[in-house]
Formats: C-alpha cells, structure tokens, sequence
C-alpha cells in the first residue's frame, strides 16, 4: 500500500509524483491517508463524490500504481 511507496521518501518527493496522478485520483488517496486532513474512509470519500467505496478503491489502486511506476523512474540530477 501506500506506506510502503513512503518509505525512504521524503513528503516533497510524493508531492512531486503525485503531480502525475489527475485530480481525483490526488483527491482519494490524500483523503485516505490523512495528509493535510484526517484520514477518511473510503465510503465516506465515496459518498462526498458520489461514487461507490468500491470504485473510489479502484480509483486508489490505480493511483498507487502511478506513484509506484514514478518511484522507480530514475531521476536526473538537476
């Protein structure tokens, strides 16, 4: 999950990836996971945007997998 795509990175660096990941995909998973906010629940995610748990965890597994690709991207020193 996402604390594994954490560690050993810095909260600067996941805010940098996440710029990949589209609105909503941002909006589930820093929802989820409490940054900046108190955790929630998927249902409740769900329910504020109109859509099933099932289909905001779908959303979110799909997010991961972006940050996860991005993660194992090499970086170019600037």
């Amino acid at each position: 999950g996402y604390e594994q795509v954490l560690d050993g990175m810095e909260i600067e660096a996941v805010r940098a990836l996440a710029d990949g990941l589209d609105e909503r995909e941002r909006t589930v998973l820093w929802r989820h996971y409490g940054l900046g906010q108190p955790p929630q629940t998927l249902t409740t995610i769900g329910s504020d945007l109109g859509l099933s748990a099932e289909r905001i965890r779908q959303i979110e597994e799909q997010a991961l997998q972006k940050l996860r690709e991005a993660a194992a991207q090499p970086r170019i020193a600037s």
